[in-house]
């Protein structure tokens, strides 16, 4: 009953499936968010091409590949769009579930994190980072002409100078 109850409390859908990638165990989350919340029996046995046709395949590939080589899927990230046409981020860790008595692996355990939230922070960073970037580097130029229009005293020197600086920020020297 504990280990059932921390098994529920994890916000990420965890699952247990056996070799033939059938779902055995599941988590509460995962029940919530694919409409078996009131039927949690009716998710165990069935597989990803019940659920997610469109990767089933590749899930199914990479599932029995780990069963056959103990290989874990540590931290793959995976991106779908979803019936809005917004994109989701997925971080995805698979381990091969053992046998205690035989060490044959009889299945996986899994766990999908959604990252979204984290994906979209890092993206708008990105973009305040190069913002920031060409803030500076703007600054630095307006700081040059300061510099030198400190030292001006006609109007012809004002001209000279507002014209280099205008040709040197397009590029042409």
């Amino acid at each position: 009953q504990l280990l059932q109850t921390i098994i529920d409390s994890i916000p990420s859908r965890l699952f247990v499936k056996d070799r033939q990638s059938r779902f055995t165990l599941v988590n509460q989350w995962s029940l919530e968010r694919l409409g078996f919340k009131h039927n949690p029996k009716g998710y165990i046995g069935k597989t990803d091409f019940d659920f997610y046709p469109q990767f089933a395949d590749w899930t199914y590939e990479t599932e029995q590949k780990l069963m056959e080589s103990g290989e874990p899927i540590i931290d793959h990230e995976e991106t779908t769009i979803d019936e809005h046409g917004i994109a989701r981020h997925y971080l995805i860790n698979k381990v091969p579930m053992y046998d205690p008595k035989t060490s044959d692996i009889i299945g996986l355990i899994g766990i999908t994190t959604e990252v979204t939230q984290m994906k979209q922070a890092q993206n708008a960073l990105r973009e305040s980072q190069q913002s920031l970037r060409e803030f500076q580097s703007q600054l630095k130029i307006l700081n040059q002409v300061a510099v030198e229009l400190t030292n001006v005293e006609t109007f012809d020197e004002l001209a000279y100078h507002a014209i280099r600086h205008a040709i040197h920020s397009l590029g042409f020297e």
